[in-house]
């Protein structure tokens, strides 16, 4: 490794702990901007708490899966967590209990393993089995390849930035995906996403 590169990754990696990961793939990548409509979003984003016209929304699967995946976006995350996940799940499945993962939709696993990392982002790993499935049933969904590549990237980033890029690359810029996210939201992705491509020189 280049010195500048390791003075770099020693800079960054500090900044990261000090900030306790405000600045990740999943916390910088405000990507519900691109969906502002005066209409869910807008009210999610407003609400930061889910309530019954949020879920109603999000577990309705004829509900675009893309502005679904923005309204997680937009009610956000706090350091300290939030429990949307939890109340959802209520409202929604009477508690996690009543429901296996094999009962539910590729939508309704999106839904559920987004929202359990927007919850709390320093444990992806808690929802990306969900994501996993998801993408099995739907490889090609570019939402549900973004939505995927950007928790993958959380979860790797403290090893390697590298990955994070390597990541979302191989995912999201691959031949035959639909077009089922808008292409402003990626951009708002990638915006901050590429900045990890150069540590993979």
């Amino acid at each position: 490794m280049k010195p500048l590169k390791i003075i770099l990754s020693l800079i960054l990696t500090i900044v990261f702990v000090n900030g306790a990961l405000a600045d990740s793939p999943i916390t910088s990548t405000p990507f519900h901007e691109a969906y502002y409509d005066g209409g869910i979003v807008t009210y999610a984003a407003g609400k930061k708490v889910m309530d019954n016209t949020i879920a109603d929304y999000l577990a309705n699967d004829n509900n675009p899966i893309d502005v679904r995946m923005a309204v997680i976006n937009a009610m956000g995350w706090d350091i300290s967590g939030r429990n949307n996940t939890e109340l959802y799940l209520t409202q929604v499945y009477e508690g996690k209990s009543s429901f296996t993962m094999k009962d539910l939709s590729s939508d309704q696993k999106l839904v559920i393993g987004y929202m359990t990392i927007m919850d709390d982002y320093f444990k992806p790993e808690a929802g990306l089995p969900y994501l996993e499935a998801a993408l099995k049933e739907v490889p090609n969904s570019l939402t549900a390849n973004v939505i995927y590549a950007l928790a993958k990237g959380q979860e790797v980033m403290d090893r390697d930035f590298c990955e994070v890029w390597k990541y979302y690359d191989t995912n999201v810029n691959k031949e035959g995906l639909n077009s089922d996210f808008s292409l402003a939201g990626k951009l708002i992705v990638e915006d901050y996403i590429k900045a990890y491509k150069e540590y993979c020189k």
